[in-house]
């Protein structure tokens, strides 16, 4: 039976309730659908370089596609000390930057150190306690461990995230005072490659268990060759980039490029800011009361639709 509500003539009956089911299945359609689009505005992937050596280092916004850099802020902490960082890892589980401080930084030198990635504020963790420091970092997600290459030595090590503490997994073996740059990146199956001995050196594969290294290519092709790779770190699709920096320069120009992780083939992307010393790719993890606050939303927005459908 069909009930006509005489005092509302502009409003269409229901006519069973399979119609009333339907379209709450589409309001909830749709709000499904807008919460994805919101989550995906939130994890759009960014790419932040740091500048190491003895000056006061910068946080930067990197263009993928060209190299070009765009400040954030000073690496200073709280009390305004400043720090130059030579590595950079994000631990995707707990949203932390983490970065490793230089040799000669002002604040701090060889230390693991975490930085807000919105506005490169530092906070300390603890020393390396080793001869050196880091001189870069990269984040197995496989094991959820926090690695790094000495910057004297170009062995892994594996880093105390509370303490900062790094132990030498093993000897790679390198001759001494032979290895420049030290670039370090775990991929997503949790191989973990190098670039210990310069841009047209052999790019390396780490055995995590005993920290030896085994040659999967010869670089090649880097716009500045007889440099080195300084940083590097994958993309989430699985693209290795690199920094290949001038190292015989006082102003050590730097080139963005990505690595072929079979072939060692380097391509170039463009420059880059002078000392460039480090470079990840991270996911900012949304904040909770944002997300919170647009799934309310949301939710209003589906009951108030329902009700009004209802009456």
């Amino acid at each position: 039976m069909i009930r006509l509500d005489i005092e509302k003539p502009n409003q269409i009956p229901f006519l069973d309730a399979g119609v009333e089911v339907n379209r709450m299945r589409r309001i909830l359609l749709v709000g499904l659908c807008f919460l994805s689009s919101l989550t995906g505005v939130f994890a759009q992937e960014v790419l932040l370089g740091t500048t190491g050596g003895a000056a006061t280092g910068t946080l930067y916004r990197i263009d993928p596609s060209t190299g070009a850099a765009t400040g954030i802020g000073l690496l200073v902490d709280s009390s305004t000390h400043s720090y130059a960082v030579t590595g950079l890892a994000f631990d995707n589980v707990t949203g932390i930057l983490y970065g490793s401080t230089s040799n000669n930084s002002p604040t701090r030198s060889s230390s693991l150190v975490s930085i807000d990635p919105s506005t490169g504020s530092v906070t300390f963790i603890g020393s390396f306690a080793t001869t050196g420091t880091m001189a870069d970092l990269t984040f197995d997600t496989t094991t959820a461990t926090l690695y790094g290459t000495g910057s004297v030595d170009g062995n892994l090590y594996s880093i105390n995230m509370a303490t900062g503490v790094a132990t030498a997994v093993g000897s790679a073996g390198f001759p001494a005072n032979s290895t420049v740059g030290n670039g370090v990146a775990a991929n997503s199956a949790g191989q973990i490659f190098g670039a210990p001995q310069g841009a047209s050196g052999p790019l390396v594969q780490f055995n995590k268990t005993n920290g030896s290294v085994t040659t999967i290519a010869t670089l090649s092709g880097a716009p500045i060759s007889s440099g080195g790779i300084a940083a590097m770190a994958f993309n989430s699709g699985g693209t290795l980039y690199g920094v290949n920096v001038d190292v015989n320069s006082g102003t050590h120009p730097t080139d963005l490029v990505t690595i072929n992780d079979v072939t060692g083939a380097v391509t170039d992307i463009g420059a880059s800011v002078n000392s460039l010393d480090a470079i990840v790719f991270m996911t900012p993890v949304p904040e909770p009361t944002a997300t919170m606050l647009f799934g309310t939303g949301v939710v209003f927005l589906i009951i108030t639709t329902l009700r009004r459908c209802r009456s």
